[in-house]
């Protein structure tokens, strides 16, 4: 936290001490408001422009995946109604549960969930939800079928949009565990010499 809004945070805190009375219960509260701020200022630090978020910790938001993923596959008609309804939410904590919960959902529907998330890519804005609906999206379904998805990976790569790029990127990662074809390589070498650190760092 910068010092300058340390020091306006504590200046509007003591004008009330002009009584020579400290407010104890005021005092804890701006205990908590520091340590709020600092810790969301640090996760900003690491998840940039990841816009609204309500801090549901992530072990949290596996839980409620899993129960929203056996949902959806009891009722395959509304699922991707529910997955829209979810993702258009916006925050960073609805769109975590959207590609958590395609993970078993995606290989059981992979056309359909390949054509939703390739509607929703344009969407991305920060590397943790790219990440995420890239490894529990698409990956388990290219590990299912390896050349399912490769069209439109390929279709990713070409993007103008780093955040798609790079979720093309990890969307391939999967095949760390197959058999890596030509074909994969290929793809990569669409976004090998790609000027954007995050693309980058993703292809490594």
């Amino acid at each position: 936290m910068e010092k300058q809004r340390i020091d306006e945070m504590t200046m509007e805190l003591v004008g009330g001490w002009k009584d020579g009375t400290i407010d104890i219960q005021e005092l804890r509260q701006f205990y908590l408001a520091i340590v709020k701020e600092q810790e969301e200022r640090d996760y900003s630090r690491v998840i940039p422009n990841m816009g609204a978020k309500y801090d549901v910790p992530i072990p949290i938001l596996r839980i409620m995946s899993k129960v929203i993923g056996k949902f959806l596959r009891e009722n395959s008609d509304i699922a991707f109604q529910i997955l829209r309804q979810l993702w258009d939410e916006g925050s960073f904590d609805s769109r975590q549960i959207v590609g958590k919960s395609l993970e078993r959902f995606g290989p059981k529907h992979p056309d359909e969930s390949l054509e939703f998330i390739d509607s929703i890519v344009e969407d991305l804005g920060d590397w943790a939800t790219c990440d995420n609906l890239a490894m529990f999206g698409v990956e388990p379904i290219l590990l299912k079928d390896p050349s399912r998805g490769l069209p439109l990976v390929t279709k990713w790569m070409h993007s103008p949009k780093k955040w798609v790029k790079r979720f093309g990127v990890v969307s391939l990662r999967g095949y760390k565990k197959l058999e890596v074809t030509p074909q994969v390589f290929k793809i990569l070498d669409l976004v090998m010499d790609d000027g954007e650190s995050d693309v980058k760092k993703a292809v490594a």
